[in-house]
């Protein structure tokens, strides 16, 4: 990001919290560059995201069981490929 063209910067990642648990970043910036894309202005911000991502994994559980719920309802009530 900061040697080459690219303006803008957008990653997720986790950090150890100094209280021993894990915090999900999103760490988001922007460079304004030279004609010879040196950067010469960075901007941007860190953004704690946990909570968003507590959600997004529950969510993928809850499909996840929704889905394995469907699939047993279907073998039990639909009828075999055989006929029985």
């Amino acid at each position: 990001f900061l040697v080459g063209d690219i303006r803008d910067y957008d990653i997720e990642f986790r950090i150890r919290h100094e209280a021993g648990g894990y915090r999900w970043i999103r760490s988001r910036a922007s460079a304004l560059r030279r004609p010879d894309h040196t950067a010469w202005r960075v901007t941007g911000a860190h953004a704690d995201i946990t909570d968003r991502k507590e959600l997004e994994a529950a969510q993928s559980a809850l499909l996840s069981q929704q889905s394995r719920i469907a699939e047993t309802l279907q073998r039990v009530l639909l009828p075999s490929p055989g006929g029985t």
